[in-house]
């Protein structure tokens, strides 16, 4: 009889937390956590904006206060900032309460599709990397760009042309001219190229002939446009003579 009791004892003791547990999640209790609107935040600029605001809303789900004891973006071109709904100056979220972390990026002459992080960590953080990763993924247009950023020979191949175009990608844009390039090393003894307006201020093409390809070389061309953007002021495509393959 006594084993019984026992037994029935320590099933109902199981039974009564399961029975708690469940109770607890039906009215949304959780661990110290902030539930963030999204974590990743896509956006396409106009090409001359330098710089954005990227807002990241978070509201505490949990049951728990909640502090953020850390809160950084590992980039010098991003400024993270931290703002409350209620304007307290406090770093502790109470349950309920709602806050915004602002990715301030600054991009200066930066284009293409650009990741960047902000890493926080909150009090409830038990591992050595912070729990949150927001990313801003911004998209800055191109609006003239090659069709390659590099182009290649082997070492040992002929001696044969090779091109790349250049192209002002939106239509819509007023034209932008090349108005100049140069070889970076000032001139070379590896490559020879023209450049060829196909369409002034809308399509060029590039032809590249080496010289010689017996030894590696890397070199680049440099082009000077007449956007009155600066981001689009200048851009570079590599030559090379690469190692043969192994």
């Amino acid at each position: 009889m006594t084993k019984m009791v026992i037994r029935f004892s320590v099933f109902s003791c199981i039974g009564l937390l399961v029975v708690a547990v469940c109770l607890y999640c039906l009215r949304g209790g959780k661990g110290g956590e902030l539930t963030f609107d999204s974590t990743l935040k896509e956006v396409t600029t106009r090409p001359d904006v330098r710089v954005l605001r990227v807002p990241f809303n978070f509201q505490n789900t949990s049951d728990e206060a909640i502090k953020i004891v850390e809160y950084d973006a590992p980039c010098i071109c991003m400024d993270a900032k931290l703002m409350r709904a209620d304007e307290k100056k406090s770093f502790v979220f109470q349950p309920g309460e709602k806050g915004t972390v602002i990715g301030v990026l600054d991009f200066e002459k930066l284009k293409g599709k650009i990741d960047k992080v902000i890493k926080i960590r909150t009090d409830k953080d038990k591992g050595k990397d912070p729990s949150i990763v927001l990313t801003a993924r911004v998209t800055i247009p191109e609006l003239i760009e090659s069709d390659t950023n590099a182009v290649r020979w082997t070492v040992g191949d002929a001696l044969e042309a090779k091109f790349f175009m250049i192209k002002v990608t939106d239509k819509r844009e007023t034209p932008i001219r090349v108005a100049r390039h140069s070889n970076v090393f000032g001139s070379s003894k590896v490559f020879k190229y023209e450049v060829e307006a196909l369409n002034d201020g809308r399509d060029y093409k590039v032809t590249v002939t080496p010289l010689k390809t017996d030894t590696p070389v890397m070199e680049s061309l440099r082009f000077y446009t007449d956007s009155k953007i600066p981001r689009y002021h200048s851009f570079s495509v590599g030559l090379i003579v690469d190692h043969p393959k192994k």
